[in-house]
């Protein structure tokens, strides 16, 4: 039972907890990179940055990638992207 018990200790209690606690230490270990870091690892630091996708700043362009998406009959339901010409 004991070691049962230790298992339910270490098992993380949400999936939600578990990603808030990852990311609070991804910054804290990102602050100290900036801050001790050698400036290859700051260089990183910072690619990694801008490599983040903004989810909030996509919800206006989800629309127009939706329309742009099409299901073409002739090749057996597989989704197809293509553009509109500017009429």
């Amino acid at each position: 039972m004991s070691h049962r018990a230790k298992r339910l200790k270490l098992a993380p209690l949400s999936s939600a907890a578990t990603a808030e606690a990852q990311s609070e230490w991804r910054t804290k270990r990102n602050d100290l990179g900036e801050a001790f870091g050698t400036r290859k690892a700051k260089s990183q630091i910072k690619a990694q940055e801008r490599g983040k996708v903004n989810a909030a700043a996509m919800e206006g362009v989800k629309d127009h990638l939706m329309e742009s998406i099409v299901v073409d009959e002739e090749t057996e339901g597989e989704s197809v992207l293509w553009r509109r010409e500017a009429s």
